[in-house]
């Protein structure tokens, strides 16, 4: 059960990464195009 439990982790660490990653982009395009 240990596994399992890791991979929810392992998981849930993806999806903040790809969000926080998305968010970095949506900065840096809004940065380039002159938005901000």
């Amino acid at each position: 059960s240990k596994r399992s439990s890791f991979d929810k982790i392992t998981e849930r660490n993806k999806m903040s990464v790809w969000i926080v990653l998305f968010i970095a982009y949506s900065i840096i395009i809004a940065l380039g195009i002159g938005i901000i």
